[in-house]
């Protein structure tokens, strides 16, 4: 879809000049209905109003207002400067980044066709599934990173740490009196 002859060229590059083109404007404009239509939907209806497709929606809304702020934070630099051009990028980044979410959101509208509708199901439960599994993921990963932790303790309180330039008297990578200091405070005698 991106290439030198296509139509949506213009939302495949970074503008180079750094202002708002008319597409991204819209886009903006749009993204601002739709949160103040959630904020609407969610004021009235309550907390009962959250489904699995609201929070989706909100992450997508999330990362299109960060990438509006950094475009106006960009806005409010002088032109051809350095940071301007960071932050130029930096929103390019995130609002690319909410892509796939974008054209995730259109499934939404092929709900009415019966096998979309019934895949939609499936990828809901899906998605959730998914989510429990990086969750337990994490507390596996905690689980690693206590281990490691524990391990360079007990090299510390050995005096044992070594690096590819030579010996280093401490994890904390100070002085050797702080090392023996830090040595005597989490090392049992």
């Amino acid at each position: 879809m991106c290439g030198p002859r296509s139509r949506t060229n213009r939302l495949c590059v970074v503008n180079a000049r750094g202002d708002i083109d008319v597409e991204e404007g819209v886009l903006y404009l749009l993204t601002l209905s739709f949160i103040a239509d959630e904020f609407g939907k969610f004021w009235k209806v309550g907390r009962l109003y959250l489904s699995f497709w609201n929070v989706f929606n909100m992450a997508l809304y999330s990362l299109l207002t960060i990438s509006f702020s950094f475009r106006m934070i960009a806005l409010g630099h002088p032109p051809d400067s350095d940071a301007k051009r960071d932050y130029n990028i930096l929103s390019y980044n995130f609002l690319a980044s909410a892509s796939p979410m974008i054209w995730s959101r259109m499934l939404l509208y092929l709900d009415s066709i019966r096998f979309f509708g019934a895949m939609l199901v499936v990828l809901k439960v899906m998605m959730l599934e998914s989510l429990i599994f990086f969750a337990l993921l994490f507390v596996v990963i905690l689980g690693f990173l206590q281990g490691f932790v524990a391990v360079s303790h007990s090299d510390v309180c050995a005096g044992r740490i070594w690096a590819d330039w030579g010996y280093i008297d401490s994890w904390a990578w100070t002085m050797p009196t702080t090392s023996r200091r830090t040595r005597t405070l989490f090392c049992q005698p």
